[in-house]
């Protein structure tokens, strides 16, 4: 049998994994394994295993995703037994987006979030608030998780908590005005070039692990700055969004940008302190970087 160690006591759980010619490691982490393998006549699919927090992609999947009908993968399984999240799903074929960083795709990526966020948020409404309940970034949790790290003095440069104190007194009226003025959608939280994948003219995201409902728009912002790292006009990219929204969803678009940013960096900053320095060594060096982000983000609101 070929099947790594770590899954022989999951394997059970997908009974097709047990035909699977090859195994190739993806990634490694403590929480979270990836692999490519390889079924009897050449097919290849995608195996995820999650533990703890990243056991929820899996329900990610099954609950939020399909029923909402959100372009994503195929997903052949999608199991939660306990702690461990098991998803056999699609090997999407192609280039993503980091290593192909084509202009055209930054702009393909700004519509697809566009029309994403605006199907979504129909049929949002016509499926009760069951999904919500659970899948919902509620605003005071935004502010429980900056008072949380806050308190992160071990992981925080000096004064970082002094500054931080001070964004506490100018964001939850913001929270307030985004939370009233725009209305929830799904967020996909990681929108980066590595989770994009070009194929042909087109563009799939991957990787919704972190996905949630709110208002918020941060995978703009992540793809703004990311198209700046490659040299894509920020205004283009934009220009882009905002041109496939309607009206009422591009007002104060350039605030709804910063806002999403600041929630977007609330939220991945909380994972890293739970969970990412655990499950990445080098994260704990990005929490300083991302806090001084957050700060210059504030700054501009008050």
């Amino acid at each position: 049998m070929n099947t790594p160690q770590a899954w022989t006591e999951y394997i059970h759980l997908v009974p097709a994994l047990k035909n699977a010619v090859v195994w190739k490691s993806l990634r490694q982490w403590s929480l979270s394994e990836v692999w490519r393998v390889t079924m009897p006549g050449g097919n290849t699919m995608i195996a995820k295993k999650g533990m703890g927090e990243n056991s929820r992609e899996a329900a990610v999947y099954e609950h939020l995703l399909r029923p909402l009908k959100v372009d994503s993968p195929i997903i052949y399984n999608a199991i939660s037994e306990g702690s461990v999240g098991i998803l056999l799903m699609e090997d999407v074929k192609g280039k993503s987006v980091e290593e192909n960083p084509d202009g055209r795709y930054f702009i393909e990526a700004a519509r697809k979030l566009a029309a994403m966020r605006t199907e979504v948020r129909s049929r949002l409404a016509n499926k009760g608030t069951g999904i919500k309940d659970v899948f919902y970034l509620k605003k005071d949790k935004l502010i429980n998780d900056l008072v949380h790290l806050k308190k992160q003095h071990q992981l925080l440069e000096i004064n970082q908590d002094v500054n931080l104190q001070r964004a506490l007194d100018v964001l939850p009226q913001h929270l307030e005005q985004l939370y009233k003025r725009f209305p929830v959608t799904i967020t996909h939280n990681d929108y980066y070039p590595k989770n994009m994948v070009g194929i042909n003219k087109t563009l799939k995201i991957i990787d919704w692990a972190n996905a949630n409902l709110s208002p918020h728009l941060g995978d703009l912002y992540c793809l703004i700055t990311s198209a700046e790292e490659y040299g894509v006009s920020p205004k283009e990219v934009i220009d882009a969004y905002r041109n496939n929204v309607t009206e009422e969803l591009a007002i104060d678009l350039d605030w709804q940008i910063t806002m999403g940013g600041i929630c977007w960096t609330i939220y991945m900053l909380r994972w890293l302190i739970d969970y990412g320095v655990d499950a990445i060594p080098e994260a704990k060096d990005w929490v300083p970087d991302m806090v001084n982000e957050l700060e210059r983000l504030l700054e501009t609101l008050s």
